[in-house]
């Protein structure tokens, strides 16, 4: 919840910032809002996710993860976008 509300106000500062949107804006937007949602969440929840602990992984790694498939996901939106609009594009003509 975290990671949409700060991904949705670094794309908000960023479209008034420069005006357009684009997958470059939106990468920069997507890291801004995980980074905002890791540091709030550092600030606010100093409690320990003890599943995630006697699992015997550390917070660490489960936050490199989660943003690894978040960014893994945002790249193949993009491309899946690109390709769907290419394809649409040429089925005009």
């Amino acid at each position: 919840m975290f990671n949409i509300a700060c991904s949705l106000m670094g794309l908000l500062l960023i479209w008034y910032g420069f005006g357009s949107v684009n997958a470059g804006n939106l990468f920069i937007a997507k890291i801004l809002g995980f980074t905002g949602a890791v540091m709030l969440h550092r600030y606010s929840a100093k409690e320990t996710y003890y599943y995630f602990r006697n699992a015997g992984y550390r917070m660490r790694s489960v936050v490199l993860s989660a943003f690894g498939a978040d960014i893994l996901l945002y790249i193949l939106s993009v491309f899946l976008f690109n390709l769907v609009s290419h394809a649409a594009e040429h089925f005009k003509s």
